[in-house]
């Protein structure tokens, strides 16, 4: 027998929306089906070591903390100097984390 020959099947259940996400992730990383994204997500996840996830999520969580707390007192100055949110300049992100500032349609 092949050893490559695939004989084992798993099935999970999926919401709508988890199973669009899914779809969307695997054309756009490349994938010939969602069964292959799958596998090949799978495939790179047993590349990394249990501490080496440990500390990924570990990182990912003071990241989002931190973020929590910048936006806190982001929020705390503009209140605090009587500006309303909607007359501070909007940014959005860039796929490489750098800001696009956009104007405010008051302003435009």
């Amino acid at each position: 027998m092949d050893p490559e020959r695939r004989t084992k099947v798993i099935s999970l259940r999926l919401s709508d929306h988890e199973f669009e996400q899914l779809k969307t992730a695997s054309g756009a990383n490349g994938a010939r089906s969602v069964s292959d994204f799958a596998r090949s997500a799978i495939s790179n996840l047993k590349d990394l070591s249990h501490e080496e996830l440990e500390t990924g999520i570990k990182q990912l969580c003071s990241d989002v903390k931190q973020l929590g707390l910048d936006i806190r007192q982001l929020t705390d100055l503009v209140e605090n100097h009587g500006l309303s949110l909607s007359s501070v300049p909007s940014a959005t992100p860039n796929t490489d984390g750098t800001l696009i500032h956009q104007r405010n349609r008051e302003e435009q």
